[in-house]
């Protein structure tokens, strides 16, 4: 377990709620403390105990590197920052210039696309990543995952690769 008894290692997860609770902050905080490590940040996340420290990327598509920042600031001081050095990356898709689509439709075909194969390709390239996070899922899945089970199951297979890959 990343997180004893709530979150399984190598295992897609999904967690929902309505908009503007506060989920969001919650991942990122949780990110950090993945990045920290046990006692760096508090041990606990989401209800468990935090078992290892590790790389976590949390790719944000509604955030901006201004908001992620005012954010961290609130819940560390700076010198924590640089801690997290090579450890937490955060990328924030409204400062890139456009948005990633991970789930393409071709001739009623679900597929992967392009930007998933790149994601992919930097997820493995750091090496080992303890958590990854896609925030929020319906900006990057442009089809119907919830109702239409061949849309789900494009995109959950694809992701269960990628956490076989990266433990």
């Amino acid at each position: 377990f990343l997180i004893e008894g709530v979150l399984p290692r190598g295992v897609p997860g999904l967690l929902c709620s309505l908009g503007g609770i506060g989920k969001s902050y919650l991942l990122l905080d949780l990110c950090m403390k993945v990045a920290g490590g046990p006692g760096q940040f508090g041990q606990f996340a989401l209800g468990g105990k935090i078992n290892a420290e590790g790389r976590a990327v949390m790719v944000t598509a509604e955030d901006s590197r201004n908001a992620i920042h005012r954010r961290l600031d609130q819940i560390m001081i700076p010198s924590e920052k640089e801690r997290l050095q090579d450890r937490l990356f955060v990328v924030p898709v409204p400062d890139t210039g456009g948005t990633l689509t991970f789930v393409r439709t071709v001739r009623g075909e679900y597929l992967m696309s392009a930007a998933w194969t790149e994601f992919c390709e930097e997820i493995i390239s750091l090496g080992r990543v303890d958590l990854i996070v896609l925030d929020n899922l319906q900006n990057f899945v442009r089809a119907d995952i919830n109702s239409d089970p061949a849309a789900a199951q494009t995109f959950w297979s694809a992701v269960a690769q990628l956490t076989a890959e990266t433990g």
